[in-house]
């Protein structure tokens, strides 16, 4: 689903102590010096993980967020973050109201020949519709986050699968709870897959990946879980979208100021 440039280097001090900070959490666990408990993402443990108590996940978590949002504040181009989050956020809600009028054949026809490459066929659209084939970084963290919220669309919505894989419109609803919370996940999944790539890059000449991945993950998950804890919906005005083309509306609205303003809360801001 497209492919990215090199990701640029994240600049200042807040970002080497955010490293240094997780590379001697690391040398400690690898050394036997620190003890470990369970991190907050069950489903990325495997072979041998390196395991943090959620008091150590934060305080890497908090460091790194903050990092970012200085680097933004002093560049707001930097990784393309907040312009392809703008872009993709405003599509996403475009794309909504299109599926909402049309159902899945708003994204065209549904011709493949079986029910999961219809499936398979909708889902590369979503993303294409939502993302584009954008080369930034930032565009390969959102066509993941893109992907992410097709999924969970197609998981909470059956129905919806049920048309895909007949290649039939059907009838189904975009419920506005449902829209609010897959725009949550969207532009905290694009921070969160940017912040992945950032820690991994600056620890993969330190440690080998099996022994990364884990806490990496661990970090880049808590980062998402505050970053949507602070996303702007339609959904936090009930009286100010009460018909789906509204909704939409106030959605494509706040993607200019959603992501910004979700950092600012989560480090503190007002």
């Amino acid at each position: 689903m497209g492919t990215s440039t090199r990701l640029p280097a994240p600049r200042g001090g807040l970002w080497r102590r955010a490293s240094g900070a997780v590379t001697r959490s690391l040398n400690a666990v690898s050394s036997g010096s620190a003890t470990t408990a369970g991190g907050i993402d069950p489903a990325s443990h495997q072979q041998d993980p390196v395991a943090w108590s959620r008091a150590e996940i934060d305080k890497h978590c908090d460091t790194y967020l903050a990092a970012l949002a200085r680097q933004l504040r002093e560049d707001s181009t930097a990784f393309g973050l907040l312009s392809t989050a703008e872009r993709a956020g405003a599509d996403l809600a475009d794309t909504f109201a299109a599926l909402a009028s049309r159902g899945p054949i708003a994204l065209g026809a549904l011709t493949d020949s079986s029910p999961d490459e219809r499936v398979d066929t909708f889902l590369a659209r979503f993303v294409a519709s939502v993302v584009g084939e954008g080369g930034l970084v930032a565009d390969a963290a959102a066509r993941r986050a893109a992907l992410r919220c097709a999924e969970e669309l197609l998981a909470r919505r059956p129905e919806l699968e049920r048309s895909i894989r007949s290649g039939q419109p059907g009838d189904w609803t975009v419920l506005k709870e449902l829209f609010c919370f897959l725009y949550r996940i969207f532009f905290a999944d694009t921070v969160k897959e940017l912040m992945t790539a950032v820690i991994a890059g600056k620890l993969a000449l330190a440690f080998p990946a099996i022994a990364v991945l884990d806490p990496v993950g661990d970090i880049a998950y808590r980062i998402a879980e505050k970053i949507s804890e602070h996303i702007p919906t339609p959904c936090d005005n009930p009286g100010s979208s009460k018909s789906d083309r509204s909704m939409f509306a106030a959605g494509r609205a706040m993607a200019s100021s959603a992501l910004p303003r979700a950092l600012e809360l989560a480090m503190g801001g007002v």
